[in-house]
């Protein structure tokens, strides 16, 4: 089973890296860019988390471990109209009567709404555990040739020698990539009615 101190032993071990010192020497910042690189790169089902939040604000800060809304959840119901942060702000500081209209932006980290939002439930996307806090994590269980392939584009920059081989490791680690939101998305489509037996 991979975990961080076997993922960083097979980088340095791959053979286009084998014997590389600079790998060697930098190889906890090489995993964390390989996990700053899948980061970027893809967001799982694995990754959603749904939090309750009181209102009564016109402004929310994300959670620390956020990188991606998902969804809000007005539990009155009330519908907010994705904007342009400018015309959330402007409808915010607007007397007129168009200022009624529920709408809501992203601006930078931070969830603006007009008018000000109820309680309500944020489901986003959050950042992975690192490997170096746990050693695991469930991405690290689902999918480690992902992090082989991340260490090793981020490894490859490290490399002289192994520098030719950066486009073959961006290529796999891609081709990991699109089959995993695949997979993600098939799994979020309701299967059709299981065939009964005759």
């Amino acid at each position: 089973m991979l975990d961080y101190v076997t993922l960083k032993k097979a980088i340095i071990d791959f053979p286009d890296l084998e014997g590389e010192a600079d790998i060697e020497a930098n190889i906890a910042l090489i995993v964390e860019l390989g996990e700053a690189r899948i980061g970027r790169a893809v967001h799982l089902a694995g990754n959603l988390k749904s939090l309750s939040v009181d209102g009564g604000t016109g402004f929310y800060r994300w959670p620390s471990d956020c990188v991606e809304v998902d969804r809000i959840t007005v539990l009155s119901g009330a519908k907010y109209a994705f904007r342009p942060a400018a015309e959330v702000v402007a409808a915010q500081n607007s007397t007129s009567s168009c200022s009624n209209t529920n709408i809501w932006a992203i601006d930078g980290r931070t969830l603006i709404f007009s008018p000000d939002i109820g309680d309500f439930v944020l489901k986003y996307y959050s950042r992975t555990t690192p490997l170096a806090t746990l050693n695991t994590n469930w991405l690290l269980d689902e999918a480690p040739d992902l992090y082989l392939y991340a260490g090793l584009c981020e490894a490859a920059r490290f490399s002289k020698e192994a520098e030719q081989e950066m486009s073959r490791y961006e290529n796999a680690f891609a081709g990991i990539v699109a089959a995993l939101r695949l997979q993600d998305a098939e799994a979020s489509v309701a299967r059709s009615a299981p065939i009964r037996r005759r």
